[in-house]
């Protein structure tokens, strides 16, 4: 091997070892794990939903007239937020406190007008969740 190849593969393997310092570093990956969790969320949220098509209606309406910008991230991390939702809680679990947080919602006012129906904030994100995974 001539002095200016193996120059050349210790400058390359020198090379590699910094950008693998500097992807640990950065964690790209991190901002996938993210996506797939909320994504995750976003099916598993959704799919307690019974009244699929009712849910898509309410969801479109608090999209267009309460949160126009809102995303699938945003909305599942809102929700999550104050409803945990884990992988050992059965549907029903789910159920059950989304109920109550929408129970909550109202006692603290906590609703949206749509359509000409009160809905609790909760529950006006779920549907918009509904909306968007299903559109």
């Amino acid at each position: 091997m001539s002095a200016s190849s193996r120059r050349e593969f210790l400058f390359g393997a020198v090379a590699l070892i910094g950008a693998g310092a500097l992807l640990d570093r950065a964690r790209p990956w991190a901002a996938l794990m993210s996506v797939d969790r909320r994504g995750r969320a976003a099916l598993r949220l959704s799919g307690v939903m019974s009244e699929r098509g009712s849910a898509q209606a309410v969801g479109a309406a608090f999209l267009r007239d309460v949160a126009p910008y809102g995303t699938l991230g945003r909305l599942v991390d809102s929700l999550a937020a104050e409803v945990p939702v884990t992988t050992t809680q059965t549907d029903d679990d789910l159920r059950r406190a989304l109920a109550a947080r929408v129970a909550e919602d109202f006692a603290d006012g906590r609703w949206v007008e749509l359509d000409g129906w009160l809905v609790a904030l909760t529950e006006a994100r779920l549907c918009g969740i509904v909306a968007l995974v299903d559109g």
